[in-house]
């Protein structure tokens, strides 16, 4: 873990005449990290001017990775480095891809989730077929299990390819034909502008993961900033996510769990649709209830899900 270039670097300056305070915003140096870092800086710009937003740009394990992980390697691989940065004074607060933070409780408190990007998987291939259209024996790369799960009950005669690193690096391979089709998170594709083809794998495929699409700040609770970061809180995305994360932690799972989870909101109401991939069989159930009840529903989800494959 290190700073890029041995020290935060400006990005937004105070207005004129407001209060000189300084926010040092901790970030992966990925291009989708800083992508989603801008949304933030631009989103605190907007409520609250009186702040000088410094990036700590730090260099992550998983962001250059290309080699399979064990089990248990995937919990924190993403967060636990500027979550450390926060907690040794290196940074204030951190900005997280929701779905990478893991589901136990941690010291800092999520501060403030912003509105909600898409959420759903989607299928790049080269000639633009789409899932139904590719060719028996097709290699699709993807190394996620829960879409390697799905994917394999949806079209058994595709050959599965485990494929990682960031996009840029999951394109070039795309590129190179060492694969014919890839599956990525659509929301990193539009924070990137990638202006490719795809097809979106809706619920029909693929639900998400859990907290898919949103990004999240992180911080201490007593911070002298922490009021201003949460003001830019989006309420119906934290009560989206908190259902999900409250599923997959009743769970016990983490990204190894092959768990599609979507809560979609309907004003102060939700509907939380979930399937579980075990032991080759499929569990699905859906609950729906108020917002206020969020972390309940995820609980009720996992429990009515586990209900689903004993039935088997």
């Amino acid at each position: 873990m290190g700073l890029i270039g041995g020290a935060p670097t400006a990005y937004h300056r105070a207005a004129a005449g407001q209060p000189h305070r300084i926010l040092r915003m901790a970030s992966r140096r990925s291009r989708l990290a800083l992508a989603q870092l801008s949304e933030v800086e631009a989103a605190v710009a907007k409520a609250a001017p009186g702040i000088d937003l410094l990036r700590v740009l730090l260099a992550v394990k998983g962001d250059d990775t290309t080699q399979t992980l064990t089990q248990g390697d995937d919990i924190g691989l993403f967060t636990s480095a500027l979550e450390a940065a926060v907690t040794l004074n290196q940074a204030d607060m951190a900005v997280h891809s929701l779905k990478d933070l893991p589901t136990v409780p941690a010291a800092l408190e999520i501060l403030a989730i912003l509105p909600r990007s898409s959420p759903w998987d989607v299928l790049i291939t080269e000639p633009g077929h789409d899932l139904s259209a590719l060719a028996p024996g097709s290699r699709v790369g993807t190394s996620s299990p829960r879409r390697q799960g799905f994917l394999a009950l949806a079209r058994p005669d595709l050959q599965l390819v485990e494929v990682r690193g960031n996009v840029d690096t999951r394109l070039a391979k795309l590129d190179a034909q060492e694969v014919d089709g890839l599956v990525l998170a659509e929301a990193g594709l539009l924070r990137l502008g990638v202006t490719r083809a795809w097809q979106r794998l809706g619920p029909d495929y693929l639900l998400p993961a859990a907290g898919q699409g949103a990004i999240a700040i992180q911080g201490r609770s007593d911070h002298p900033l922490a009021a201003a970061i949460r003001a830019i809180d989006h309420p119906p995305t934290r009560a989206a996510v908190q259902a999900e994360r409250s599923c997959l932690q009743a769970l016990g799972g983490g990204c190894n769990l092959p768990l599609g989870v979507w809560a979609e909101v309907d004003r102060d109401h939700m509907q939380v649709r979930a399937r579980l991939l075990e032991d080759g069989q499929v569990g699905q159930a859906s609950v729906s209830g108020p917002l206020t009840d969020a972390q309940a529903l995820g609980e009720r989800l996992a429990k009515a899900l586990r209900r689903s494959l004993d039935r088997g």
